[in-house]
């Protein structure tokens, strides 16, 4: 009994397919230890997931937090759903479902060695024209802004965040439609420093 980041139904893009496995599975009976105890970007992810799993508000749109092991570090996604919108299109602030996770987030790594980068994204044509590419980056650096604000809300060392970026709408995470309000999302890139 674990929490999987899969989406219950049975059609799924190709995309989807593709960032569903290379996301990292939760071990088996991981049982959660104090926070200061994340040491690996395997206890990273289940820390975080035993913390959505147990508040009771945000378990229900758990599956809109995605993770994906890159040679750069772990990459934690929040976007936008079919349940909860995490940003309204054009916007850059997040909704109240958005911010909780992110404090989540912040409050479960706060006691850890984590680094976090924060990545900024917007959906292809979100302020409503292909010209303006311009809009979609300023749109995503003001919701990697906004994002780092809500870590740093939640009691997250501000010396432990690398960066703050913005990538417009240049890697959707669902590339078969880079318009669908899934693109729509803040990504933490957490990486462990390595020991001296």
């Amino acid at each position: 009994d674990h929490l999987s980041n899969e989406e219950p139904a049975a059609k799924k893009t190709e995309d989807e397919k593709s960032v569903a496995s290379q996301k990292i599975e939760p071990e088996k009976d991981a049982v959660p230890g104090p926070p200061g105890n994340i040491t690996t970007l395997e206890g990273a992810a289940n820390e975080i997931r035993q913390a959505l799993k147990a508040d009771v508000a945000l378990s229900a749109i758990a599956t809109q937090v995605i993770f994906q092991e890159t040679p750069e570090g772990l990459k934690v996604s929040v976007s936008d759903g079919e349940r909860r919108s995490i940003y309204p299109a054009g916007q850059a602030a997040l909704t109240a479902p958005g911010e909780a996770i992110v404090r989540l987030i912040g409050r479960t790594l706060s006691a850890s060695p984590a680094l976090i980068s924060v990545e900024g994204h917007a959906a292809h044509l979100e302020t409503g024209s292909d010209a303006n590419q311009d809009r979609l980056w300023s749109l995503s650096v003001e919701r990697a802004v906004k994002a780092e604000e809500a870590l740093r809300a939640s009691g997250f060392p501000m010396d432990q965040v690398d960066s703050i970026s913005g990538l417009g709408s240049a890697e959707p995470l669902l590339r078969e439609d880079p318009s669908l309000p899934g693109n729509r999302r803040v990504t933490f890139l957490v990486a462990m420093p390595k020991a001296r």
